[in-house]
């Protein structure tokens, strides 16, 4: 199940043909202690290292051969922009390589059907058959409700009638304002209360700057906004309207404008439908057969539809069953935000294909439906059309065989969102390395340089402190504070050695409960654990305790979670584009933490509190 796309390497930019270059001088090493014969040359390119445990590495694949990888490591931040925040964790740049030809003809973007994407490499852009960020789920999606107190009067007669307009901070490349949402008009009200209801996705993993502006309607349903007057904005990150807006608590903010008591109040609700799971147990019968010998070796595959439902886009896959034309395929779980982003009336298709060797695919039929019929109808049969067959055989054609939905369950889960708005309270605790290897810090080429306010430890402070900082102790006050505390404590520690995890994690550790051997133990305990590596060192130690690979251990007891994130800043933080980088780095230790305290809460029994809102 693969998706490619091709691309002419004349019309890649020069970075992308530097990278090529680099590629092509390892492949020659290989190619003159080799046969002479085809090569295809595969570097995978996710951007992200916690998505993908190749990243960045290239590797030769000969026909009937392993795949032999070359002593070479590339960048992807260094070539490619992404146009969504996740891909599928095979997502590879590749292309053929001839006996005698000296380059790559041509360059395919390949990635697993199921979860591919749009990609963007460099200032040009191709289209794959998906649309970009189809399978980057939120963490939840959220309503905003709002209202405004002490509106300036702009009106000669009469009052104002006052709209908000709500954007979000995009950070692709350059930072710029995106439209999310407008409420409607009411007239003549200084201190309105908006019914309309802005509706958008909260990712705990960013920093989702919004700016909320509001205005005075002169001319009524023109959405130019030169034709109303301007009355107030404010500006606020959306964790800080979750983390504010707990137990039914209202955020709020002054708004900067026509009056200065004016003032704008904004209160968050999770959808219900973006905590809803759904289980399915499905089948099929007198499926066609495609291949000459055997009865096939069919799967199904779930897509979900554009909002217009004019396209439809991959977002699960079940697993082959061999040579079976009525199969039965395992349980498996969706969620509603992934499978018809929560809304029960968006079409569904299910398509029923027979696998070949070749991990090509034949079409075998399709059905499409809403979630809202398949709840009401379950358990049911549908017919399974394969339109050309249909329209070749006419009123001969049935089927292509039956699509039996045996179970199809609604549960709504507990969210990361739940256990917030109930009043969780998440501490964040901050080590920095202080060993002598650092470097002094008076030196310019010291990683503590203190004459440098972007040195590589202010830059993961605050890449990743920036999106953790709503939750603050008496301790430390947000990032400023953070970087107050490390400049005080440079200024004041002789750097020494060597460096030692165990004194912090216990005092962490001391917080929840009182452990002797701190990091395995600390899976029974809420408490997530992120390391950056800084610098140009050997990580393959700190590499060993992120348990993506294999569980940690201590003895014989076992990690019963993975709870140790560690990325190297080097790898993300690139010249002009540290800003851009940093939000990568952010995403990619963070994205993990909601799932982590969910599944701990699950594991533990702990259902959050009831909410008054």
């Amino acid at each position: 199940m693969i998706h490619r796309q091709v691309l002419a390497t004349k019309t890649l930019p020069e970075p992308c043909k530097e990278v090529l270059n680099r590629v092509m001088k390892a492949v020659n090493v290989v190619k003159s202690k080799s046969l002479a014969t085809e090569f295809y040359v595969k570097i995978w390119v996710h951007p992200m290292k916690h998505y993908c445990s190749h990243r960045g590495k290239v590797a030769l694949e000969r026909k009937g051969v392993e795949e032999i990888f070359l002593n070479l490591e590339i960048d992807p931040l260094s070539i490619l922009e992404q146009s969504s925040p996740i891909w599928d964790s095979n997502s590879r740049l590749g292309g053929t390589l001839k006996p005698g030809e000296p380059v790559i003809g041509s360059l395919l973007f390949e990635c697993n059907e199921s979860e591919a994407r749009s990609l963007r490499i460099k200032e040009m852009v191709w289209q794959t058959n998906l649309k970009p960020g189809m399978a980057a789920e939120p963490t939840s999606t959220v309503e905003l409700s709002l209202r405004a107190e002490k509106l300036a009067d702009m009106d000669l007669l009469d009052k104002s009638d006052p709209f908000c307009v709500v954007y979000v901070k995009e950070f692709n490349g350059q930072a710029k304002w995106i439209e999310v949402g407008r409420t409607e008009a009411i007239k003549n009200n200084q201190s309105p209360k908006w019914s309309k209801r802005i509706m958008m996705e909260y990712r705990f993993e960013q920093r989702q700057e919004l700016k909320i502006d509001v205005y005075d309607e002169d001319k009524k349903g023109s959405s130019n906004l030169g034709n109303h007057d301007f009355l107030g904005s404010c500006q606020c990150y959306l964790s800080e309207v979750v983390t504010g807006g707990s137990f039914g608590s209202v955020f709020s903010k002054p708004l900067v404008g026509k009056k200065k008591t004016s003032k704008l109040f904004i209160t968050v609700e999770e959808l219900p439908n973006s905590k809803e799971e759904l289980t399915f147990i499905l089948s099929a019968h007198d499926l066609d057969k495609k291949d000459f010998f055997g009865k096939g070796d069919p799967f199904v595959i779930i897509s979900k539809s554009s909002v217009e439902a004019k396209e439809f886009f991959p977002i699960h896959q079940t697993e082959v069953i061999k040579n079976d034309k009525n199969p039965q395929w395992k349980q498996f779980t969706l969620s509603s935000k992934s499978i018809c982003s929560g809304d029960h009336k968006r079409p569904i298709k299910f398509d029923v294909y027979d696998w070949d060797d070749d991990d090509s695919k034949d079409f075998i039929g399709s059905t499409t439906l809403t979630l809202e019929e398949i709840l009401e109808k379950v358990p049911f049969k549908y017919d399974l059309i394969n339109p050309k067959k249909k329209e070749k055989k006419g009123s001969k054609y049935k089927n292509s065989g039956v699509l039996h939905f045996q179970k199809v369950s609604s549960e709504l889960k507990h969210s990361f969102m739940d256990y917030i708005l109930s009043g969780l309270q998440v501490n964040f605790t901050l080590a920095i390395d202080f060993t002598a290897s650092n470097g002094n810090p008076d030196s310019p080429s010291s990683l503590h340089n203190r004459n440098d306010p972007n040195n590589p430890y202010l830059t993961a402070i605050r890449a990743v402190g920036g999106v953790v900082q709503e939750p603050d102790t008496p301790h430390c006050r947000g990032i400023d504070g953070i970087i107050e505390a490390y400049n005080t404590s440079l200024n004041s520690v002789q750097l020494y050695g060597p460096t030692n995890f165990s004194p912090v994690i216990n005092h962490v550790a001391r917080f929840a409960a009182v452990h002797q051997e701190p990091l395995w133990k600390l899976v029974t305990f809420p408490c997530p654990i992120i390391i950056v590596g800084v610098g140009n060192e050997d990580f393959s130690a700190m590499e060993e305790l992120d348990g993506d690979k294999q569980q940690l251990s201590s003895g014989n007891v076992t990690c019963k979670r993975d709870i140790v994130q560690f990325v190297e800043l080097q790898k993300y933080i690139k010249g002009d584009k540290a800003e851009w980088s940093k939000e990568y780095l952010a995403k990619d230790v963070l994205a993990e933490i909601p799932n982590q305290l969910v599944g701990y809460m699950n594991m533990k029994g702990f259902a959050p509190k009831a909410q008054d809102i």
